[in-house]
């Protein structure tokens, strides 16, 4: 039976949001279902037919990455994407993407972004990692912070108060930050009103902010197991969400997550590789890093727009030569201008090619965190003319890592 893709309207949510939990192996009822509603947005839905039965779906929000120079672009963040188990390797996933990216062309977006379930499955649709995070473990009773350390302007805040209370500062934090994303007033909502389904979510969830003169400056969201081993506290807490938009905010909330009594373990989920916390740290050893992992994976819709938005570490000149099966309008040599103050693109059919890359090694380098002569060494890009990839790194680096804390 062939399989016909479309939008669904908002009363069809519950069954397009059962068949991507269902894809993902989640047991859900209508509560969780519900708790999950604010962050649709049902325009930017796709869903697969087969005859009446919904058997397929994609859909995307409506954010702003920040790039390299502190410009923002609109972006399709892309999730909802899931096919029922009993309809894979027939196609209907490939149909999705391909459809997909015709309408974020249509809305002007000049990228789409994703975090992946999987690595092997995204890149043959044109998305490249661009962001790395890591999971980092303290000991709470043997992580001590510098002595100018204080817990000072830190408290606790109900879950129905977050949104309005951090938004606007977020908001602050992350035009500043290379790699980030901007979080709807559903994606706020859900980030703390949601149950999930999933058999790991386990301990009390708690909000804290940080104030300075009345106005917050940094937020913290926080798991907490309670958990008794001999007859003595041994919980663990574990940190989802925590940024600020300065150091002495950020240090004060970390001052107060290892403050935190009956808790052995500190656990912190999607943090930077390169996190300052480990230099706060009287010994730096203390914070054991389990896992490094990426996370934002990006993927040009409109190669040129995306490259000229972004700003670029060293005056010069790079002729890109893209192929791009997907989006052919993006195909061509493309010539880069750029510097630190503004950049510009064209496609000039006469350029020599400094570099041969697709869409994927493209959203990769695109922030700046994946060194475009680390591809040409696994055989990712071709460098055409000497001296490129030197000058390409220089160009396209950005100084700190770009990363992104938020989960879509």
């Amino acid at each position: 039976m062939p399989i016909d893709i479309r939008p669904v309207s908002d009363d069809e949510f519950i069954d397009f949001a059962r068949v991507d939990f269902a894809a993902f192996g989640g047991k859900v009822d209508d509560r969780v279902l519900d708790s999950h509603r604010p962050v649709f947005e049902a325009d930017r839905s796709l869903a697969a037919f087969e005859g009446d039965r919904l058997v397929g779906t994609a859909g995307s929000f409506s954010f702003e990455v920040t790039l390299p120079g502190l410009a923002s672009v609109p972006a399709a963040a892309v999730s909802y994407v899931g096919v029922l188990p009993t309809h894979r390797r027939r196609g209907v996933l490939s149909a999705l993407m391909r459809c997909q990216l015709d309408d974020v062309r249509r809305r002007g977006e000049p990228l789409a972004v994703l975090t992946a379930s999987e690595a092997g499955i995204y890149g043959r649709f044109g998305y490249g990692p661009a962001t790395y995070t890591a999971e980092y473990e303290l000991r709470r009773r043997e992580a001590r912070l510098g002595d100018d350390a204080r817990a000072e302007g830190v408290e606790l805040v109900e879950g129905g108060a977050v949104p309005g209370l951090v938004a606007g500062a977020y908001e602050s934090y992350r035009r500043a930050q290379v790699g980030e994303v901007s979080r709807t007033e559903g994606w706020w909502r859900t980030s703390v009103e949601a149950i999930q389904p999933w058999a790991d979510q386990d301990g009390s969830r708690f909000f804290v902010v940080h104030r300075r003169g009345g106005e917050v400056d940094g937020y913290a969201s926080y798991r907490f197991r309670d958990e008794w081993t001999d007859s003595m506290p041994d919980a663990q807490l574990t940190v989802s969400d925590l940024w600020a938009t300065n150091p002495q905010a950020e240090a004060a909330l970390v001052s107060y997550l290892l403050s935190i009594d009956l808790v052995a373990k500190v656990k912190l989920e999607g943090r930077p590789v390169e996190d300052p916390l480990r230099w706060r740290l009287v010994d730096g050893r203390q914070l054991r890093t389990r896992r490094v992992a990426d996370h934002l994976w990006c993927r040009p819709v409109d190669a040129a727009a995306a490259l000229a938005a972004r700003r670029y570490r060293a005056e010069g000149e790079l002729c890109l030569e893209i192929r791009d099966e997907l989006c052919p309008w993006n195909e061509g040599h493309l010539v880069v201008e750029g510097g630190p103050d503004g950049a510009s693109c064209r496609y000039e059919k006469s350029c020599p090619a400094d570099l041969a890359l697709g869409p994927a090694e493209l959203g990769s380098v695109l922030l700046g965190g994946v060194r475009p002569s680390s591809l040409a060494r696994a055989g990712r890009l071709a460098e055409l003319r000497p001296g490129a990839l030197a000058r390409a790194d220089l160009m396209l680096g950005s100084d700190p890592a770009p990363w992104c804390g938020t989960e879509f």
